[in-house]
């Protein structure tokens, strides 16, 4: 290693007659003067040779020769010291001639490139290259075929085909999009198998096991008027033959899914029955009675619920609502309105309008009518049933069970791990004893045309009853629900009203959530009850009550109230019979 001329490796430089080769002799310290190239063959440096030096690179011989191969070594000087470096063989390679013979014309190229090629360009074409040691000759014919005459009529079909196959594949873009954003039927409970860190896992449905013990013949299934209609099938009332004992008839809900449903609706139905089944029986969710899934198309048998939902329930009642004045529950002080005639109650309506239509009650003899307690049928039964459930107006009592019943519900579900995600007073159904009872409505409702379900993304989604981290980041939890639950008081203490009156939604909805906007009390909830709505609605998801806590805030409310149900339910039929006596 010389001290300031950097040894390198390559002893041998290669290069192109013509070209311009680099002997790589870099120098290692600065101050270097008088760097230069020197012939080793003990001969003077051809007088033609011309270089150029850099301190970085090495020494560039310009424009090789033939004559200038052979050995070189790089000198430089520091201080009145000269070194030098290792010698370097320089290869010179001679350059090919590369020849175009085209009509006896010479023509000096590497490539021939034949575009748009014309008739009179075709002929005998030469290739020659050569050097010093050896050339070498290539000949081939271009033959030049004549343009064929297109028909007149083959562009404009060529157009026409290529502007109908555009148009078709346009349609047919248009045509999957629409299909892809198709809303699908699914089962909006979801069973919770783990949560780490927040993460919810969710067990997939249809893993779970069905058992054979729910399946019902269904030639023992006559149906009746269809309770509830959606996008994707619908809920029918239906008399079941021996359901519960083998000379029985008991009136059940089936939901059937539409004729034109998908495989992955079918399968949506299947996994919704086998939640059901996994989740057990309770008295405030809408229970499963069985299922048809052999032999035709799956049918899930659940209990019937003859007073609709809760919402349209509460709506309908808001003229005949008793309440106190000064908010006390004092049989003296109530209010009473339009409290209806017990000969003309009103009768069992749709789930979905909850309309009355006397005569709803399915046509049956008299000892089959079904009581909530003996689980059989008779008119004497019923008719007590009629009495107490349609001649009493609505008051605060029945506000708060409402309230009650659904925290329960929630609770059991919870204690099963299961998220309902959809939790609101259309999603309550109500029984006789004005018993509630929790459901998954999706199937017969038609979200497209339901303005309670907004587009958010791709997806119709109930926003105004949804928590914030539910809106913004998809993320629906038990305490998700709690938030729900508390949009759901508010709707039962407001008789129904929609939440957010008189605020759209949209950017300026989304932003006030953000800020922290709530909801002001409805008119017939305490200061109480109020509280406890607020506190489903913490910002914080972990500073929110569990449903086991809210149904004893709920209790404690109904507890107060309960001693003034003996007096209420006395005072209500005195002003009925009052009432039939002017009448008469």
């Amino acid at each position: 290693c010389f001290p300031f001329i950097q040894q390198c490796t390559q002893k041998i430089i290669d290069g192109k007659e013509g070209d311009n080769a680099v002997i790589p002799c870099r120098v290692t310290t600065p101050n270097i003067t008088n760097l230069k190239l020197q012939w080793m063959d003990g001969e003077a440096m051809h007088k033609n040779l011309s270089y150029k030096t850099d301190i970085y690179t090495g020494i560039q011989i310009i424009n090789l020769k033939r004559y200038y191969e052979g050995y070189y070594a790089c000198t430089a000087t520091k201080d009145g010291e000269q070194k030098r470096s290792e010698k370097f063989k320089l290869n010179v390679i001679p350059g090919n001639n590369l020849f175009t013979f085209m009509e006896q014309a010479l023509m000096y190229v590497n490539e021939l490139y034949l575009v748009r090629v014309k008739e009179l360009e075709g002929g005998t074409y030469n290739f020659s290259a050569s050097n010093s040691d050896a050339s070498s000759t290539v000949s081939f014919d271009v033959r030049i075929n004549k343009k064929t005459e297109s028909h007149q009529l083959f562009t404009p079909l060529l157009i026409l085909f290529a502007a109908t196959a555009g148009f078709l594949c346009f349609i047919l873009a248009i045509l999957v999009y629409k299909y892809q954003q198709k809303p699908r039927y699914q089962i909006q409970w979801k069973v919770v198998e783990g949560i780490h860190e927040n993460n919810y896992t969710y067990i997939d449905p249809t893993q779970l096991p069905y058992d054979d013990k729910w399946e019902f013949p269904r030639d023992k299934l006559r149906f009746g008027k269809t309770l509830g209609a959606g996008a994707f099938g619908k809920v029918v009332e239906a008399a079941a033959y021996g359901l519960t004992k083998a000379d029985s008839v008991m009136t059940v809900a089936v939901k059937m899914l539409k004729p034109s449903a998908h495989s992955t609706e079918k399968e949506a139905l299947m996994s919704e029955l086998k939640v059901l089944s996994h989740l057990g029986q309770h008295i405030n969710i809408v229970n499963l009675m069985g299922a048809c899934t052999v032999g035709g198309p799956v049918l899930v048998i659940t209990e019937y619920c003859c007073f609709g939902d809760l919402l349209n329930f509460m709506r309908r009642k808001r003229d005949s609502f008793i309440w106190p004045e000064n908010g006390e529950q004092d049989s003296g002080k109530m209010q009473y309105k339009n409290i209806p005639d017990p000969k003309d109650p009103e009768s069992c309506g749709s789930y979905m309008e909850m309309k009355p239509s006397p005569g709803a009650f399915p046509q049956m003899n008299s000892d089959k009518r079904r009581s909530m307690s003996k689980g059989s049928y008779s008119d004497k039964e019923n008719n007590n049933e009629v009495v107490e459930d349609y001649t009493l107006a609505l008051d605060i009592e029945d506000l708060l069970s409402f309230s009650y019943q659904v925290a329960k519900g929630m609770n059991f579900l919870s204690s099963k791990n299961c998220i309902h995600r959809d939790l609101a007073a259309r999603n309550i159904l109500l029984t006789h004893g004005r018993v509630a009872k929790i459901c998954d409505f999706g199937l017969a409702r038609d979200i497209r045309n339901d303005s309670n379900y907004v587009v958010k993304g791709n997806a119709r989604l109930p926003v105004k009853w949804m928590a914030p981290e539910s809106i913004f980041d998809c993320v629906y939890t038990f305490e998700s629900d709690v938030w729900s639950y508390g949009i759901l008081l508010w709707e039962i203490f407001s008789l129904g009203s929609s939440p957010y009156p008189g605020i759209p939604v949209d950017n300026n909805f989304y932003k006030m959530i953000k800020e922290g906007y709530r909801m002001l009390n409805p008119e017939f909830a305490s200061e109480e009850l109020y509280e406890v709505m607020k506190a489903c609605w913490d910002a914080t998801p972990l500073r929110r009550p569990t449903f086991e806590q809210v149904v004893k805030m709920i209790e404690e409310q109904l507890s107060y109230n309960s001693k003034h149900v003996n007096s209420r339910h006395s005072t209500v039929l005195s002003a009925i019979c009052v009432g039939r006596q002017q009448q008469q």
